[in-house]
């Protein structure tokens, strides 16, 4: 019987079981990168970012720029 080792987590905050299958505007993939990187270096500052990422979504879905699903998608992966 084989026992496979847990996978180690990549992120520290990013929800790494939620995958972003849709293309997002260049100033989201933006605020995605910083959150990336951030959370990589486990930075507080992730979470100035993921707020903005939160702002900015919530006027693009206003704008009809993204959808709900879609915002609801980047705010479970960025929480």
């Amino acid at each position: 019987m084989e026992i496979k080792a847990k996978e180690k987590k990549k992120h520290t905050w990013v929800n790494d079981e939620i995958e972003i299958d849709f293309r997002v505007p260049y100033y989201i993939q933006q605020i995605i990168d910083k959150c990336e990187e951030y959370d990589l270096q486990a930075n507080p500052l992730y979470f100035e970012w993921s707020e903005a990422l939160e702002n900015l979504t919530k006027d693009l879905m206003y704008d009809q720029i993204l959808s709900v699903a879609q915002r609801e998608i980047l705010l479970k992966r960025y929480p």
